[in-house]
């Protein structure tokens, strides 16, 4: 057995040595040239400058660094060559440059080379030094006797006085100091300090695995020799000493934890530690009525004084069972603002779905990984299309919420996710949902409807849709503006029971932007319904509440209804007294059926107020012609020739035909009618010409007897001399057989019955 544990080992060693590939990419900047390395995850790693360019080193299993697309962005102004030597990473400058690197983000490594900082005149004058004085004012001779220029620029503080001053002079001396005797004084004046309580030795901190601290950067990226670049978000300490040591007094001790909390606190942790926001794991060791009663009697200490420490598990309690209200009362009475008591009123609002508020130190985490991410993600009314973030990780966070917080949660996060195109992890989150059972909620039955949308099942869609209007929640309001916003798309009828329940959710969700969207759908279902009177005396009756664009767009979505459904009676009234507004309000394609509908009725004057060429979108192809055929209607055919002036097209041709019939040129019009394909068109209009030779080519057999009358016309006459009998008896026949061919002409074609008045 030993033996083939020993042999499946050795066969797994190659698998586990082999490396990983890395993806270094690269981009030209203003001042800078930047290398991206995609890393598997954050890493330890090793940055050493020297001449002329720096190497980077990498701790754990070998990378296999891919550098073939190093040069195709950037050209080799600052970085002459790249290339990998015993899995470090080796880059040649062409320039006097630095390395700067930092972590962005999960596992994305970025390396900035930039030109190094020339040197800073020195143009002001600089006070005189002072000498070092240590307790019982003893000046050390060796310090006394260090160049100024190379003394530490430091104030010492020792039992909260101040003990020494010294600064920088404009002076360098060009040989190197001897420092010993100098740090010999110095580490015993210190080590008396220290064996007094008056200094506090800091502890040297050693490279540690990639964590994530307040400044949005790793520990590892700071405490290497790699210079730091900070992320565009980043707040670094403004100057770190060197010296591996620090003096503070009884002062400083209480001040350097209020320092610290307001760091944290002002924003600048991006991922918080995973047990500030892992709430699956706050639901203590028994039921919530007793855990519950438990703190509540260890909550109020002696003196009647709240203890911190009890309340943040009570809070914890309640956000895991989803009181958020409650955990917040509870996180008042600490009256501590530090950042874990921060995130957690964060969640408290997320919980409640309280969306008045921001959430700044959950928004950050939407880069890191474990629970942070879910709420980042949940702290976002509106997911960015672009948004990267770690779906296994919240899709695993999300499974871990007690059954509560997953049915409240899910729906709104499901349809955030679907919104921002994210239908496979929307689609796991409804399945994580209904993990017991389906779930026939309004919410969850809107998502469904959503996800059907999505997917071209509309059959699913109003099935589901149907389900969630059937509720009495936010998510039926939503779900009815949904459904007949569909309907109004396949321009169906609404039926009038739904415009009513549309109505009164408007006036529930009433000065809100629900409501605002309710409004609209409730006035289009009247108005789709076939009820335009109600829908108007609606509109003049809400329009009070409703500010200036909304009442234009609900005005805009009526007179649509209107074009298409009402009857002539109730058009005309409406677009001719322009009760609606004026045509600039409407969109170009509302103003065209509405003038479209004007010159069918016969007001071709008001259908021309509809598509006039100074309004705005009018100047289209669509506009024009229909500019032209009123033209036509108003007996204009050079204008209605302007008005297609450079177009093509066969109902181009059919108008231009149609002006030049009217102008009187029928042979023209016959050609362009040949061309659109209007056979029977170009057969009148040869037959106006008066054009045998056209006429007994048509299929018309009328009108090809008409072209012989004409033909047989055309004969020269007779002279009075040559009348015989047999040449009048011609004449006759050809009169009768004219008269004929007429009369078949007028049977075909009745002239157009004039009113009597």
């Amino acid at each position: 057995m030993i033996r083939i544990l020993l042999a499946v080992l050795m066969l797994l060693l190659p698998v586990c040595a082999t490396a990983q590939a890395v993806v270094v990419r690269s981009g030209a900047h203003e001042g800078f040239t930047r290398l991206v390395l995609d890393m598997p995850a954050r890493i330890d790693w090793r940055l050493v400058p020297h001449d002329g360019g720096a190497s980077i080193s990498f701790a754990g299993p070998p990378l296999a660094l891919d550098l073939d697309a190093v040069f195709e962005r950037i050209s080799r102004d600052r970085l002459r060559a790249a290339s990998v030597v015993d899995g470090r990473l080796e880059l040649e400058f062409a320039c006097a440059c630095e390395m700067r690197a930092f972590w962005h983000g999960a596992r994305m490594l970025v390396l900035d080379i930039v030109p190094k900082p020339g040197p800073k005149p020195e143009t002001m004058a600089r006070p005189k030094p002072r000498p070092l004085v240590l307790p019982g004012g003893v000046v050390p001779r060796s310090f006394a006797r260090m160049p100024l220029a190379r003394r530490p620029d430091a104030t010492l503080a020792f039992g909260g006085y101040k003990v020494a001053e010294i600064v920088d002079t404009p002076t360098v001396p060009r040989g190197a100091p001897d420092l010993s005797a100098v740090r010999a004084a110095l580490l015993e004046q210190l080590g008396r300090a220290a064996s007094q309580g008056l200094l506090t030795p800091a502890r040297m901190k050693r490279a540690t695995p990639a964590t994530p601290d307040p400044a949005g950067d790793t520990r590892e990226a700071r405490e290497t020799n790699a210079p730091s670049a900070p992320e565009p978000e980043a707040v670094l300490p403004q100057h770190a000493g060197h010296i591996n040591m620090r003096a503070q007094s009884s002062i400083d001790r209480e001040l350097v934890p209020l320092r610290s909390q307001s760091a944290v606190s002002s924003g600048q942790a991006h991922c918080p530690p995973e047990d500030w926001v892992d709430l699956s794991a706050w639901a203590g060791e028994g039921p919530f009525h007793e855990e519950l009663g438990r703190l509540n009697r260890q909550l109020i200490g002696e003196f009647d004084r709240p203890d911190k420490g009890v309340a943040l598990q009570l809070a914890r309690l309640y956000l895991h069972h989803g009181f958020g209200a409650e955990a917040r009362q509870v996180l008042a009475l600490g009256d501590v603002a530090d950042a874990q008591r921060d995130i957690l009123r964060e969640i408290a609002h997320i919980v409640d779905q309280d969306r008045d508020g921001p959430h700044p130190l959950l928004l950050r985490a939407v880069a890191c990984e474990g629970p942070a991410v879910l709420w980042a993600v949940l702290s976002m009314v509106t997911l960015p299309q672009d948004l990267v973030f770690d779906h296994k990780a919240l899709l695993r966070a999300f499974a871990a919420l007690p059954e509560g917080l997953r049915r409240a949660l899910g729906p709104v996060l499901a349809r955030r996710l679907l919104q921002a195109g994210h239908s496979d992890t929307s689609d796991a989150i409804v399945r994580m949902i209904e993990r017991a059972g389906r779930v026939d909620t309004p919410d969850v039955a809107l998502v469904r409807a959503e996800l059907a949308t999505m997917d071209q099942d509309q059959a699913t869609a109003r099935s589901e849709l149907d389900i969630a209007v059937a509720g009495n929640s936010t998510a039926s309001a939503e779900a009815v503006v949904q459904l007949i916003e569909q309907l109004l798309a396949k321009d169906a009828p609404v039926p009038f029971d739904m415009a009513e329940l549309a109505g009164a959710y408007a006036y529930e969700y009433r000065s809100t932007p629900l409501g605002h969207r309710m409004t609209r759908a409730y006035l289009a279902a009247l108005a789709a319904s076939g009820a335009h009177a109600q829908a108007i005396a609606e509109f003049d009756r809400l329009g009070i509440d409703l500010d200036p664009g909304h009442t234009e767009n609900i005005a805009e979505i009526l007179m649509r209804q209107i074009t298409r459904n009402a009857d002539d009676v109730t058009f005309l009234r409406h677009a001719i007294s322009e009760r609606f507004g004026r045509a600039q309000l409407f969109a170009p394609s509302l103003s065209r059926a509405i003038a479209r509908r004007l010159l069918q009725a016969g007001f071709a004057g008001h259908a021309y107020r509809y598509v006039e060429p100074g309004l705005e979108g009018h100047g289209e192809r669509a506009s024009r012609i229909l500019r032209a055929e009123i033209a036509l209607v108003q007996e204009r055919p050079r204008q209605a020739e302007v008005e297609i002036l450079g177009l093509d097209g066969q109902d181009v041709n059919v108008l231009r035909a149609r002006a030049r019939s009217l102008a009187g040129d029928h042979a023209t019009a016959r050609g362009l009618y040949d061309e659109a394909g209007k056979k029977d068109a170009a057969a009148r209009a040869a037959l106006f010409a008066s054009d045998p030779v056209a006429l007994s080519m048509v299929a018309d057999p009328v009108l090809r007897d008409v072209g012989d009358v004409l033909r047989q016309a055309t004969v020269k006459p007779a002279v009075a001399d040559d009348v015989t009998l047999e040449r009048s008896r011609f004449l006759l026949d050809q009169a009768s057989a004219a008269r004929r061919s007429l009369e078949r002409l007028l049977e075909t074609r009745p002239a157009p019955s004039v009113p009597e008045g």
